[in-house]
């Protein structure tokens, strides 16, 4: 099996999504600030398309984006 894999981009995504696509590419997730309804990932400590070894703590921030 592979160590390492490919961080998948969870930017604009909810909380719940960011976390299945992380974890099914076999990272860990830390969120970091609000996941209550309408937020979505702008932020993630190792960007998308990066090689990096499984099991690794990917922090995502999570802000609300209004809709105005």
């Amino acid at each position: 099996e592979e160590k390492t894999a490919i961080v998948p981009s969870v930017l604009g995504m909810t909380a719940e999504k960011a976390n299945k696509t992380l974890t099914d590419a076999g990272f860990n997730i830390l969120i970091s600030g609000n996941t209550q309804g309408g937020t979505v990932a702008t932020k993630q400590s190792i960007s998308g398309g990066t090689t990096a070894e499984k099991g690794t703590v990917i922090t995502v921030e999570f802000r609300y984006i209004g809709t105005d």
